[in-house]
């Protein structure tokens, strides 16, 4: 009796350490959370193969295409290797550095290296990207230049920010910004997913001045954002969440945030007016559904799932997580249209994920679908069409 008593003693107080080692280990401070239960992927949400039979664009030559610009026959995009391409047919016609000082980048050494994120057209000559560790920077190839017009350095509200993520114009002078944390940097991605906190903002950056203000705060990893047609409201897809909100920054509704959709397919990345400007691309980097829960909804409540968070979270590197994609079954990828009042318009499935593993933006031309990744080593370049391959 003595003896199965200590055995359980030992057991609750191995328990007890346990939790508060795992729970609080490297100042996390992991919650519990509740998504609703996945939609049934039926009805407008139906599968399909709408994302079979693409082609992939400069496999092997590129690395995490992360987000792309769209210009005639040319495509810019950047990389996990710290660089912004030009490709023009196919090939890889200009690049420019992040830093033009660092040597062996090769995706691991993203402080020093950068890693461009969103990318924009601002004007007729340049290009505006954000790096996650660095800033906000003007590229212009024709003059093969790079400036860094926002130091992340720079605090905004007495807050440096931490993980810039994409961007969208406001006017020529003013952008507004996605800071996924204010805790955790891009190499700690992985804690502010599964730490589930409320730290990421908006900010508003003037591009002139480097100076910035914080716009809206309390978003659980605020990833893609976009301008709504209308002028007065942006978009800000919420990754942790599965839902994108509409903030207005002008007229009668100003300072007013109202869930734009909710629950989601799967977990929104970069957000895309479309090229007719009668609606929205979003692309899914994380599918789920009733029927393939995502690893974000299984793990929400309880012990055992708060202590596996913490193991996760404080033991495997961002870019480790990203390539278990390739490793574990794929529940596969998708994208959405929906309309301007946050309506899904239609699905693109690709059930096996063999095209993509994971969509971080969607950017169109007038004959096909380019889809981004965070981690593929190619571009996907789809053909537009309104029936699956059969």
């Amino acid at each position: 009796m003595i003896f199965k008593f200590i055995i359980l003693f030992s057991t609750i107080i191995s328990s007890i350490v346990l939790y508060k080692f795992f729970i609080n280990y490297g100042n996390l401070n992991v919650q519990n959370y509740q998504l609703q239960p996945p939609p049934a992927l039926v009805g407008v949400l139906k599968e399909n193969d709408l994302l079979r039979g693409g082609d992939w664009l400069m496999k092997g030559q590129i690395h995490g295409p992360e987000s792309i610009v769209v210009d005639g026959d040319t495509l810019y995009t950047g990389t996990l290797d710290g660089k912004i391409v030009k490709i023009r047919n196919g090939i890889i016609e200009s690049e420019i550095k992040i830093n033009k000082s660092a040597k062996n980048c090769n995706g691991e050494n993203v402080l020093e290296c950068g890693r461009p994120l969103g990318i924009r057209k601002l004007n007729k000559d340049e290009l505006i990207t954000v790096d996650p560790t660095k800033g906000v920077y003007l590229v212009n190839f024709n003059k093969k230049t790079i400036k860094l017009v926002f130091d992340i350095n720079t605090k905004i509200n007495n807050k440096k920010a931490l993980f810039l993520d994409d961007l969208t114009i406001y006017n020529d002078k003013e952008i507004f910004v996605t800071d996924a944390s204010t805790k955790y940097g891009y190499d700690d991605a992985i804690k502010i997913i599964f730490e589930h906190q409320p730290r990421g903002r908006v900010l508003k950056i003037n591009i002139e001045t480097g100076e910035g203000i914080e716009i809206t705060t309390g978003y659980y990893f605020p990833n893609g954002i976009q301008m709504h047609p209308d002028g007065d409201s942006f978009l800000v897809c919420d990754f942790n969440s599965a839902n994108i909100w509409r903030y207005y920054v002008n007229g009668s509704r100003k300072n007013e945030a109202k869930l734009f959709i909710d629950n989601l397919p799967g977990m929104p990345d970069n957000i895309r007016l479309s090229k007719s400007g009668k609606s929205f691309f979003v692309a899914l980097a994380m599918k789920r559904s009733m029927e393939k829960p995502s690893i974000i909804d299984q793990l929400n409540n309880g012990l055992l799932a708060r202590s596996v968070r913490s193991i996760l979270a404080s033991y495997i590197p961002i870019s480790v997580f990203s390539k278990l994609e390739s490793i574990l079954p794929h529940p596969g990828t998708v994208f959405l249209e929906l309309d301007l009042n946050g309506n899904i318009i239609k699905s693109y499935h690709d059930n096996k994920g063999v095209t993509l593993p994971g969509v971080t933006e969607v950017a169109e031309d007038d004959k096909y679908f380019y889809l981004g990744s965070f981690i593929a080593d190619y571009l996907v370049r789809i053909p537009k069409r309104t029936s699956p391959i059969i």
